[in-house]
């Protein structure tokens, strides 16, 4: 019975994130992300797609093409611009506030809330340990309130804090 029950909340979970995946204005800028910015090779290019992409996307969409567009910056070094972004996918995803089914990203492969961690790790490369560490917390207190106990994706803020404990010495948590 058991199990019959998770194939069918399984089902249920990935009916729901393709149902999302095509209300996105049919596609559309998922194929210009796909298009334009994936396989485009110049930088800056892809950069100044991706903010225009951005402009017109919403949801889930809007929050990972923020994150894309911040690690971009980031690797670029305008360290400015990557705080600038990965802060407005923070403060987008800390309002909408999604259940754990909605707040999957278009290809499945995390959630809304990475944007915290995502955030938090910023600010640990940078030293901030103190605002990494509360971005850590939040994002865990959130994530043991949306997913079930044994969902994957309750371990990257633990990952985080584990990081941050590395970081200033405390080998022993």
């Amino acid at each position: 019975m058991s199990r019959f029950v998770m194939i069918l909340v399984f089902v249920c979970i990935c009916v729901d994130a393709f149902a999302q995946k095509s209300s996105w204005r049919r596609g559309k800028l998922m194929r210009q992300y796909r298009m334009q910015v994936w396989r485009e090779k110049d930088n800056e290019k892809a950069m100044s797609k991706l903010v225009e992409l951005t402009a017109h996307s919403e949801g889930n969409f809007r929050v990972f093409l923020w994150l894309q567009l911040a690690d971009r910056y980031e690797r670029t070094g305008d360290y400015r611009n990557a705080e600038k972004i990965f802060t407005e996918a923070y403060r987008d995803a800390k309002t909408r506030r999604p259940r754990a089914i909605k707040s999957y990203l278009f290809n499945l492969s995390g959630t809304v809330y990475d944007a915290y961690d995502k955030l938090g790790y910023f600010y640990l490369r940078l030293g901030n340990l103190r605002r990494a560490e509360e971005l850590f917390n939040e994002s865990r207190q959130i994530r043991e309130t949306v997913f079930p106990a044994r969902s994957i994706h309750r371990i990257h803020p633990i990952v985080g804090l584990g990081s941050l404990s590395l970081r200033k010495g405390e080998y022993e948590k």
